[in-house]
Formats: C-alpha cells, structure tokens, sequence
C-alpha cells in the first residue's frame, strides 16, 4: 500500500471515538486494529500507540495519521517525534476520547509466542481467556475434536451472554494437534478471565483438554 494511496477514514473515526472499518483497518472507537493487530488506543490518562513488532511502511503510515505522532526510519531505525523508538507502548497524548455508545465490539487477535523449550513453542492469542488442545477425530486421539469443541462451548456459557467472544484456531508445537482459543474484545478481558476462573474450578475440568489462559 502506498503512502500516496492511503485513505485514513479509519483513523479519523478511532481520533474521534467512532466505530469504522475499511480493508485491513477497524476501530470501534477505543481501539486501532491493522491486519488484526492493535496498534493504538484511547486509554484513560490520553492516546497511545504500538508498532506491535512491525516496523513497516504501512503501520508508519496509519501511526502517522494520528494526533502527536510523526514517525520516520533512518538506518533502519524508527524515531517517533524525533526521537528513537522501538515501537513498544507509548502515550503520545494526553487527551481522553470517550468512544460513542453502542460501538459494535471489535475483537484483538493479536499472538504472544510461548515457549515451551529451546526448540518449540505456540502462538497463543493475547486476550484469550481459555483453550482447547485439538487432535482431530482418530481413533486414537488424545484431545478429539468434538469433545473439545464441547468443553469450549460449556465454558463461554460462564459469560453469561454479556461478553461477546469469538473461537480462534492456531498452530501447536506438536503437528498432530491445534489449539483453539476463547477470544473476547480486550475491555472484557480482565472480567472475563475472573468469569472462567470461578467456572473452571467449581467444574474441574481435564486440564489437558480445556486449559486457562492468564
């Protein structure tokens, strides 16, 4: 995407607390998503804003669309209103933006990598409340799909129709078996969690199926 070519109506909405969505962009006014990464967010202290590990073009260009930012790279090194940055968190503004009412909610799929040895590891979705292991329906599977799938649907109950989510699926360190993950928009996270915490002990439920995820 070139920088002559890009159409900021999206950041425009997110600058102004309105819910809007084009192409790869979406905001429901509280959050930016780009390709599904969160890249900004109103907070309550002001604005602030992420690379999210993509030091490219396209996410400089959007970035630079907001208020109080200007990016640019030298040497491969990004610098953010003249000084250097590794793209991590950092509040540009100290303006609050109250998103409007009813925004439809917009879900965060953005993946943390785990590790689980020298060798191996998984991507887990950041705001992920629980998780199903998945081994496909052979005869001897260890996690099959369809009693997954049911543990995952008994726990979403415990959000009491309040919490949107959605079901993600990703790739294990084992190619035999999937993880499908609980996502919910990254405002519910913490209430969620608490939700599944009281659920997944009164249940107990086979950790090595459904599992928490914190």
């Amino acid at each position: 995407m070139g920088y002559s070519n890009f159409n900021p109506i999206v950041e425009n909405a997110f600058i102004n607390g309105k819910a809007k969505k084009y192409g790869n962009s979406q905001t429901d006014g509280t959050i930016l998503l780009l390709f599904g990464n969160r890249i900004a967010e109103h907070r309550a202290d002001g604005l602030w804003i992420t690379n999210c590990g993509y030091q490219t073009n396209t996410t400089k260009n959007h970035l630079n669309k907001l208020p109080n930012v200007t990016i640019y790279q030298r040497n491969f090194q990004w610098y953010l209103n003249g000084v250097e940055w590794d793209g991590g968190w950092i509040k540009v503004s100290d303006e609050v933006v109250v998103a409007e009412e009813n925004a439809a909610p917009i879900f965060d799929t953005t993946l943390q990598y785990i590790k689980t040895d020298g060798w191996r590891g998984y991507q887990q979705p950041v705001f992920a409340i629980c998780g199903a292991n998945d081994t496909g329906m052979f005869s001897d599977s260890p996690c099959p799909s369809k009693d997954g799938d049911e543990q995952l649907q008994r726990a979403v109950s415990c959000l009491g129709g309040d919490i949107p989510y959605k079901i993600i699926v990703t790739e294990s360190s084992n190619v035999f078996c999937v993880h499908k993950y609980v996502i919910v928009p990254p405002s519910k996270i913490e209430k969620a969690r608490e939700l599944f915490a009281d659920y997944f002990a009164k249940e107990k439920c086979d950790s090595y199926l459904l599992y928490s995820v914190n």
